[in-house]
């Protein structure tokens, strides 16, 4: 995006106006940022809240601490409580698709529960869904993750981080297959697609897995030969860079895709940059445009 003649100011009325902004917060097992895009005018800068980051939980007692600090970080920030219309993205490694018709044919009163613990056994926590087309992601966090935040952000959409790629990534892509690796902090999310854009499969990996031999696993499985489908490297990580090395002295050609505000120094998780730019035009990748500071505690980016 070109930057403006002159630096966008924000006042703290055009804050107080809860209904031009909307609210998006991500969180996982490290940390948690919150960010305000304007409602509208996708020239306004956007505004970051907060940043908060913590260790991995060393255990599986952890994730009682984990909600806890996910409970303080939003009561330190009382501002997102404000009347924002929201949109809280979940990283989660615990996360399967499946039908939406299983779901809905599965008998008993819980049949989220069901299927995700045929699946994940020894995982507790609340039971979450996103439905994209005609299936639909169960995911989990930590215990009590989603009753504290149905208290505290009441009418918020919840959507798993692969859900937001699912839908965001197919319109940067050309006409071919593709496998997209975007890299993160802790990991990495792979996901793949067919020609008409329909996602074909979508996980998160952790740091401990090699992304080139992921990537060329998931073709392998897919049926696609190498040179028949796109490779697509995003998220502003280190590792893309290694990787992409590695694919090249492999002889293939991936692509180095950069999502508006993934670059520093806005560096915002490929998901919540997805979700904060997506009314930015495609090719933008330079700079964000400039803020000034207008005496409270917002980061304008």
């Amino acid at each position: 995006m070109s930057q403006p003649s002159t630096p966008i100011i924000l006042s703290p009325a055009e804050f107080a106006d809860t209904g031009q902004w909307r609210l998006i917060i991500y969180i996982s097992h490290s940390g948690m940022t919150a960010l305000l895009r304007h409602a509208s005018d996708p020239q306004r800068p956007i505004v970051r809240m907060f940043d908060a980051t913590w260790p991995l939980p060393d255990s599986p007692a952890g994730g009682a601490s984990l909600l806890k600090r996910i409970e303080n970080t939003v009561y330190d920030h009382p501002g997102v409580l404000d009347d924002y219309a929201t949109d809280i993205i979940i990283e989660s490694p615990h996360a399967t698709w499946v039908p939406t018709a299983v779901i809905e044919s599965a008998a008993g009163e819980d049949p989220e529960q069901q299927v995700f613990h045929s699946l994940f056994p020894g995982v507790e926590g609340d039971i979450c869904t996103d439905r994209l087309g005609d299936i639909t992601a169960l995911y989990s966090l930590i215990p009590g993750l989603e009753a504290f935040l149905g208290r505290t952000l009441p009418g918020a959409r919840m959507r798993l981080h692969l859900g937001v790629l699912a839908e965001g990534v197919p319109a940067m892509l050309g006409d071919r297959p593709a496998v997209a690796a975007a890299f993160r902090d802790n990991g990495f999310d792979l996901l793949a697609f067919g020609t008409d854009g329909r996602m074909l499969s979508a996980s998160a990996r952790s740091a401990a897995n090699d992304p080139c031999a992921d990537i060329l696993k998931a073709m392998q499985v897919l049926g696609l030969a190498e040179g028949s489908a796109d490779i697509i490297l995003c998220g502003n990580h280190p590792s893309r860079e290694g990787c992409r090395i590695m694919l090249e002295a492999r002889g293939l050609a991936p692509k180095t895709l950069d999502i508006p505000g993934t670059a520093a120094p806005t560096s915002l998780p490929t998901a919540a940059a997805l979700l904060a730019f997506r009314h930015r035009p495609a090719a933008s990748t330079g700079p964000e445009p400039a803020a000034d500071a207008t005496g409270n505690d917002h980061n304008q980016i």
